[in-house]
C-alpha cells in the first residue's frame, strides 16, 4: 500500500465539490510554499501526518518568539498564518478521515455532550472561563476516541491510554482533567462529573533516558575541565583552585549541548544504557559515524538537522573537551575531519562571518531610511506606549503596583481584572523594552546576558546611579562578565565606562531609565530586595528570564513593524554606524570589545552595499548627460 503524501491531500481537497474543503487544499498549498521559501523543505513529499506537519507548520502561539519572528520575516499577518496552518491541518485530516471521525465524535449525544451543554451556559453567564471549556472539549474528543465515558472516568483510566495518545496531545489530557477537577466546586454539576477527582497532575510519567545517569555526571565533569582555565605555572592544588577561571555561561552551555548531542547520537546507533562511563565512546569509527549522521541530516533537509555552522561548532567543542580531558588521539581525529570535510569547512567559515539570515535583516534595515529611523528611536516609542498604558490605568483608578501582587489582582471583579491584567502586562512589556533599548542604542550594544544581568548594587555592581551628581547613569562591566572577556584581558583591554546622561535633543536614555526605575521596576516581585535592573517575574533572587525578554521584545518591536531579537540590536547598531561613517571601524571595535579585523570582516557587506549604490548613482548621473538618439520605429533607422 502506497503511503499518502501531503500532495495527495492537496489534490483530493482541490478536487472536492465542497468549497470549504477546496479552501483547505489551497491553504495547504500556501503552507507548503511558505515552508519551501523560508525553511527550504519540500513539505509536499512528506507523508500525510498531522504530527509531522506540525513540525514545519506549528500551531500559532503568541508566546513563541521564534515562530513570531518567522511569521514576520515571511511578511504574513498572524491571522493569515493561523489560517494557513489550521486549514492545512484540516486538509490532511480530510484525506486521512480524521476530520470526519472528529465531526462524528462531536455529534454524539452522550454524557460528554450534556456536560458541555451545561458548561456553555456557564460561559455565557461569565461563571466559567472559555479556556476551561475548550480544555474539556479537547479531553472529551480524546476520551471518545479511546471509548472512555465521562461517568466512569478516573486517573488510572487516563494513564492507561497514555501510550495511545500522541505526545503533543497528552498536555490536553492533563489540562482537561484539571478543568474537570476544578468544576467540582459547582454542586449543580456533581451528577455530571466523575465520582472522584482525577488528580492527574499529581502523577508523574517517567520518561526513558537515552543517556544513563552515571554518564551524565561524567559529561558534567568533562565540561567543567574543558571550560576551566588554569595558568600553566600553577602547580599546587591550592594555586590551581584559587587561579582557576570558568568560562562564560554561554560557552559552558555550548559545550554541554555539543557533548550531549554527540553522546545522544551514539545512543541512537548502539545500546549504551548499561554503561556508566563515556570512556571508549570516542573511537574513530564513532566520531566519523556521528559527524556523517549530522552532515547527512543537513543535506537531506531534515527538520531537526544542525546547520553547518552548528555542526562545526559542536565538533570543535567536542574536540577541545577530548583534548583537555587527556584524549588527544580522538581530538586529533576530529581536528582532521574539521580540516578536510567540506561541510565542516563551510561551518568554520560561517562561524567567522555573519549568518546570511542576519545579514539579510541588516541589509533590509540600512536600505530603508524609515526603518532606520524607527530602529534608532524605538526606545522613545516604547517609553510613550508604557506611559500611555500607565495613564490609562490611572484613569481607570487601577493601582498597578498594588495589583502586581497576584493575590491583590485576584480580588478584583472578573471584568475589571481582565483590564488590569492587560494594562499591567503592556506596561511591563513596553517599559522593559524601553529601558533595554535605551541602554543598547544610547549606551553600547552589549550582549543580552550582560544587559539583563546589570546590577544596581551588591558585590558585582555594574550599573551606577550618579543622578545626585548630575551625571546620569554609568555602566561598567568587567572583563570576567563578558563573552570575549578573556580575549580582552589577554590584550590588556577593557570596555570603558559607558555614561547614560544628558537631556539634549537625541539624548533620552537618562529620562527613560529614570522613568523605568520609578514607574516600571516596582511592578515586579522583589523590586525592593533584588539588585538587578531587570527583574524576574518568578524569582526574587534572579534577573529576568531570557526567554521572557525575547518574547516581550519581539512583541514590542513587531508593533513598530521591525520584528527583532536582542541579537539584532548589536548588528543593527553597527550596520547603521558603518553606513553613516565607513571609517568608524576602530571606534566600534573599542565599544564592542572586539578586534577591528573582526568588526571589519563581520560588516564588510555594509561597505559592499554602499559601494554598489555609489556606482549605481554615478552611472545614473552619467547616463542623464547623454543624448539619446531618436529611432524611427517604422523604418528601423536612426
Amino acid at each position: 500500500m502506497i503511503t499518502p503524501t501531503i500532495q495527495d491531500a492537496i489534490d483530493q481537497c482541490l478536487a472536492a465539490e465542497n468549497a470549504t474543503v477546496r479552501q483547505y487544499g489551497r491553504n495547504l498549498e500556501r503552507a507548503c510554499d511558505l515552508v519551501a521559501r523560508h525553511r527550504h523543505h519540500d513539505l509536499r513529499q512528506d507523508i500525510a501526518d498531522v504530527s509531522a506537519y506540525r513540525d514545519w507548520m506549528p500551531r500559532f502561539d503568541n508566546r513563541s518568539a521564534p515562530l513570531l519572528e518567522r511569521i514576520a520575516k515571511a511578511g504574513l499577518s498572524q491571522s493569515t498564518y493561523k489560517q494557513y496552518a489550521e486549514d492545512g491541518r484540516r486538509a490532511i485530516e480530510h484525506l486521512t478521515g480524521d476530520l470526519r471521525a472528529r465531526i462524528e465524535r462531536k455529534s454524539r449525544r452522550d454524557d460528554w455532550h450534556h456536560l458541555i451543554a451545561d458548561l456553555e451556559s456557564l460561559v455565557e453567564t461569565k461563571l466559567l472561563a472559555l479556556g476551561r471549556l475548550k480544555s474539556i472539549r479537547n479531553l472529551a474528543d480524546i476520551c471518545r476516541s479511546q471509548n472512555l465515558s465521562l461517568t466512569g472516568l478516573n486517573g488510572t483510566a487516563l494513564l492507561a491510554i497514555h501510550k495511545n495518545v500522541p505526545a503533543a496531545h497528552w498536555s490536553k489530557v492533563v489540562k482537561g482533567a484539571n478543568a474537570l477537577d476544578w468544576l467540582r466546586m459547582y454542586d449543580t454539576l456533581s451528577e455530571r462529573l466523575p465520582e472522584r477527582a482525577l488528580a492527574l497532575d499529581t502523577i508523574s510519567l517517567r520518561r526513558s533516558r537515552s543517556i544513563p545517569a552515571g554518564m551524565s555526571s561524567e559529561i558534567a565533569d568533562w565540561i567543567r575541565v574543558a571550560t576551566t582555565t588554569i595558568p600553566s605555572s600553577a602547580e599546587t592544588e591550592v594555586a590551581q583552585s584559587v587561579l582557576a577561571e570558568r568560562h562564560s555561561e554561554g560557552a559552558i552551555g555550548v559545550f554541554s549541548a555539543a557533548l550531549g548531542a554527540f553522546v545522544s547520537s551514539i545512543a541512537r546507533r548502539q545500546e549504551i544504557t548499561h554503561l556508566n562511563t563515556i570512556n571508549g565512546l570516542f573511537t574513530d569509527e564513532n566520531i566519523e559515524a556521528v559527524l556523517i549522521d549530522w552532515i547527512s541530516a543537513h543535506r537531506k533537509g531534515e527538520k531537526s538537522a544542525f546547520s553547518p555552522r552548528t555542526i562545526y561548532r559542536y565538533a570543535d567543542c567536542v574536540k577541545l573537551a577530548l583534548f583537555r580531558n587527556g584524549h588527544h588521539s580522538a581530538a586529533d581525529k576530529i581536528a582532521r575531519c574539521c580540516k578536510d570535510w567540506p561541510t565542516l569547512q563551510e561551518g568554520r567559515k560561517a562561524n567567522e562571518y555573519m549568518s546570511a539570515e542576519t545579514e539579510a535583516w541588516c541589509r533590509g534595515l540600512i536600505g530603508d531610511p524609515a526603518k532606520m529611523a524607527v530602529f534608532e528611536t524605538q526606545h522613545v516609542t516604547y517609553f510613550k506606549v508604557a506611559l500611555q498604558a500607565l495613564n490609562e490605568a490611572e484613569a481607570a483608578k487601577l493601582d498597578l503596583q498594588h495589583l502586581s501582587d497576584p493575590k491583590n489582582m485576584a480580588e478584583l471583579p472578573r471584568r475589571l481584572r481582565r483590564t488590569a491584567k492587560r494594562l499591567l502586562r503592556r506596561v511591563r512589556v513596553f517599559g522593559v523594552s524601553a529601558a533595554y533599548a535605551a541602554i543598547a542604542l544610547e549606551g553600547a550594544p552589549f550582549r543580552k546576558a550582560n544587559i539583563l544581568g546589570l546590577s544596581l548594587g551588591g558585590a558585582q555592581q555594574t550599573m551606577f546611579d550618579n543622578r545626585g551628581l548630575r551625571q546620569g547613569f554609568t555602566i561598567l562591566i568587567p572583563n570576567e562578565l563578558l563573552k570575549n572577556g578573556k580575549s580582552l584581558t589577554d590584550r590588556g583591554a577593557t570596555i570603558p565606562p559607558v555614561p547614560l546622561c544628558g537631556r539634549e535633543p537625541g539624548q533620552n536614555a537618562e529620562e527613560i531609565i529614570s522613568f523605568y526605575l520609578k514607574r516600571i521596576r516596582p511592578l515586579f516581585p522583589g523590586a525592593k530586595q533584588s539588585p538587578y535592573l531587570f527583574l524576574s517575574l518568578v524569582s526574587q533572587a534572579d534577573s529576568m528570564v531570557h526567554k521572557t525578554f525575547d518574547n516581550w521584545l519581539l512583541e514590542a518591536s513587531n508593533s513598530l513593524g521591525i520584528p527583532m531579537t536582542s541579537h539584532n540590536f548589536r548588528h543593527g547598531y553597527c550596520s547603521i554606524e558603518i553606513k553613516h561613517d565607513p571609517n568608524c571601524i576602530e571606534d566600534l571595535a573599542h565599544v564592542l570589545g572586539d578586534l577591528p579585523e573582526t568588526v571589519r570582516r563581520y560588516y564588510a557587506f555594509v561597505d559592499r552595499v554602499a559601494t554598489l549604490r555609489r556606482h549605481q548613482a554615478l552611472r545614473s548621473e552619467r547616463r542623464s548627460q547623454y543624448r539619446i538618439r531618436d529611432v524611427s520605429v517604422d523604418e528601423g533607422t536612426t
